[in-house]
C-alpha cells in the first residue's frame, strides 16, 4: 500500500521556500542573468505522458465500419431505435454513477 505524503511534501516545500526567499530576492535584484543558465528540466512524468499521447493518437477510437453501417441504415430509413433499451442503459449508468448496482 502506498502512503500519500502530499501534506508532508507541501510543508517541506513551504519551509524550503521560506529559507531560500532571501536568496531569490537577492538574485532578482541582481538581474535576470544571475544564477540562471536558461535551461529547463522536465520530469520523467512528461516523457510518460508524451508516450501515452503518441500511443493514443495511433489508435482508432471508434469502429469506422460500424459508423458507416449506421449511416447507411439511417439514410435508407432502416435504422430502428429501441427506447426501452436506451432507457435501461441510462438508468444503469445513473445507478453506476450513484454507486448502486443495477438489479
Amino acid at each position: 500500500m502506498k502512503i500519500d505524503d502530499t501534506l508532508v511534501n507541501q510543508v517541506r516545500l513551504k519551509q524550503e521556500a521560506q529559507e531560500t526567499a532571501p536568496d531569490k530576492k537577492a538574485k532578482a535584484a541582481a538581474g535576470p542573468e544571475a544564477g540562471s543558465n536558461g535551461n529547463v528540466t522536465l520530469s520523467p512524468l512528461v516523457a510518460q505522458l508524451k508516450a501515452l499521447e503518441a500511443a493514443a493518437n495511433g489508435q482508432q477510437t471508434f469502429d469506422t465500419e460500424k459508423v458507416q453501417a449506421i449511416k447507411a441504415a439511417i439514410r435508407d430509413g432502416q435504422f430502428s431505435i429501441n427506447p426501452d433499451k436506451i432507457a435501461a442503459g441510462l438508468i444503469d449508468s445513473v445507478k453506476d454513477l450513484l454507486g448502486t448496482k443495477p438489479a
